[in-house]
């Protein structure tokens, strides 16, 4: 790009060292330390315009009913701290998140971004006999902004567009079969 920005997607390994072996969920962990020191070499040495992090594993729908799959606490607020964009699947849906961090004393106000894509090939539709968006509405926790659900197939593009003053704007679109797009932030 004209103005060196870049974009840097980084996928980290979040069930190698996963540990949720403990009764006192504050003790479980996604990443292990040497995980996480890395990921954080990276965001202080490099000069990138945006972080990218995809997980298998949403990060704003924490309270979700199946809680091994979530993540914890200590590394939800480690995580907020970077100021990053997150990419989730493995939910067989696809949605818009985003929040402004305030249940996180490391970053309040940080505008937290997630978006979810994960259904090219499942939909939760199709496995729980279409059910699946009143359950996911009702699941989601109520301080996070959200679009309503996906639950046809589905994929994400991602455009990075440097703007006229030399800002660097991302837009999201969730597609589906066709092209057809479903939404676009």
């Amino acid at each position: 790009m004209k103005n060196g920005h870049s974009a840097r997607l980084i996928l980290p390994d979040l069930r190698y060292n996963k540990d949720t072996s403990s009764n006192d969920e504050d003790d479980h962990r996604l990443m292990s330390e040497d995980q996480w020191l890395w990921l954080e070499e990276i965001m202080r040495s490099s000069e990138d315009s945006v972080y990218l992090i995809g997980s298998g594993i949403q990060f704003l729908t924490s309270n979700r009913v199946l809680r091994f799959e979530v993540w914890p606490v200590r590394e939800m607020e480690r995580l907020v701290k970077l100021g990053v964009v997150l990419i989730s699947g493995d939910v067989h849906h696809a949605q818009i998140l985003t929040s402004n961090c305030s249940p996180f004393e490391s970053a309040p106000g940080y505008n937290l971004l997630e978006v979810t894509t994960s259904g090219i090939t499942h939909t939760c539709d199709k496995n729980i006999l279409g059910m699946c968006s009143p359950f996911l509405d009702l699941i989601t926790p109520k301080w996070i902004y959200k679009t309503e659900p996906i639950v046809d197939y589905n994929y994400m593009v991602l455009k990075l567009k440097e703007e006229e003053d030399g800002d660097l704007s991302l837009q999201f679109q969730l597609k589906g079969d066709e092209q057809r797009t479903f939404q676009t932030l």
